[in-house]
């Protein structure tokens, strides 16, 4: 299956029934590739990630290795951290550097 943008416009209740069906097909054998912009509820659900840049692959792999605090920054060219834990669905921080500006870094 190929989602794009799926939890677009959604309210977080149905973001999280969306991200949970997701994990029911693929337990099931389904193949499901997910286009998103989520970098707060899609690494608690995805096994795999794929970081793009530009337009090309950035970063590949697991979701850990490829939403990395250092490809993160580098994506998107700002100083940025994102900690989650696919074991603990409840502790989600994504924690932005300002410059003195009031501007990403």
């Amino acid at each position: 299956m190929l989602w794009d943008e799926p939890a677009s416009h959604l309210d977080i209740k149905h973001q999280l029934g969306l991200y949970r069906l997701a994990q029911v097909l693929a337990a099931e054998g389904r193949t499901v590739v997910m286009v998103c912009h989520d970098l707060f509820l899609a690494p608690l659900f995805v096994d795999e990630a794929v970081l793009m840049k530009a337009g090309s692959a950035f970063a590949a792999g697991s979701t850990a290795e490829v939403l990395c605090p250092a490809n993160l920054s580098r994506a998107f060219s700002v100083n940025m951290t994102l900690n989650w834990s696919a074991n603990d669905n409840q502790n989600i921080k994504l924690r932005l550097a300002l410059n003195s500006t009031g501007a990403a870094s």
